[in-house]
């Protein structure tokens, strides 16, 4: 599953993004539904800038493939890493998703641990 996807392909509301730039993470995964964007669309704001949301990977369908993993978050681990970020396993956020996680996989718990800083603007997404 991709951990931040947009809210039209979104099978589950991931969490909730937090003025200090925080994801805070719901367990268990809250479905998505049309029911359920009508009640968060109250705000001009993009939705993918308020909340996060999971989705199936599309690999080849998003611009972020690589051909064989996901680029976008081997550049975001990176980034996060050089800014002192560390990836702490004792210290990973509750996360619905994880066994399933696309950039779980790919990067272990150094993707969970930049992950909740991660969130959405489908303004500039490259998909």
């Amino acid at each position: 599953m991709c951990p931040s996807t947009s809210s039209g392909s979104a099978t589950f509301l991931l969490g909730v993004a937090l003025p200090s730039g925080r994801v805070a993470y719901g367990t268990p995964a809250v479905p998505v539904s049309p029911a359920l964007i009508k009640a968060l669309d109250d705000d001009d704001a993009p939705l993918e800038s308020r909340y996060r949301f999971a989705g199936m990977c599309v690999e080849s369908g998003c611009g972020f493939w690589s051909g064989s993993g996901c680029s976008l978050w081997a550049e975001l681990a990176d980034s996060f890493q050089r800014a002192g970020g560390q990836a702490d396993a004792a210290d990973l956020p509750k996360c619905a998703i994880r066994a399933r996680c696309r950039w779980y996989g790919e990067q272990g718990s150094r993707a969970c641990a930049a992950c909740r800083y991660v969130v959405t603007d489908t303004r500039n997404a490259r998909m």
